[in-house]
């Protein structure tokens, strides 16, 4: 993930300095909640908007990086979805605008 940051003009040590807040939050939450109820961001909200906007910034980066990103995105609505908090209709949406995205995309 800390090369992620090198696609958006960031050197590895930078990413990583950024990082690691939010692994180990993360790393924390997952152990005190489990996987589902720990999983946060724009899936979880069904904010739509915002999930376009980070495939956009990322696909500019780096076309590997969006098909991770996607990827890694389908991947966890599911988990999103067992939070019940996720709109049916934004679910749909998020997941048609990653599988697009994966779509799209050059190949490797």
């Amino acid at each position: 993930a800390a090369d992620m940051w090198q696609a958006f003009g960031q050197d590895r040590q930078t990413g990583l300095r950024a990082l690691l807040p939010l692994i180990r939050a993360t790393v924390g939450a997952v152990e005190r909640r489990g996987v589902p109820a720990a999983l946060t961001g724009p899936y979880v909200r069904g904010d739509v908007a915002t999930v376009r906007r980070h495939l956009e910034a990322v696909r500019r980066g780096s076309p590997d990086v969006a098909r991770a990103y996607a990827a890694l995105a389908l991947a966890a609505l599911p988990l999103a979805r067992e939070q019940g908090r996720l709109p049916r209709q934004a679910e749909d949406e998020i997941a048609h605008a990653l599988r697009a995205a994966l779509r799209d995309l050059p190949p490797p």
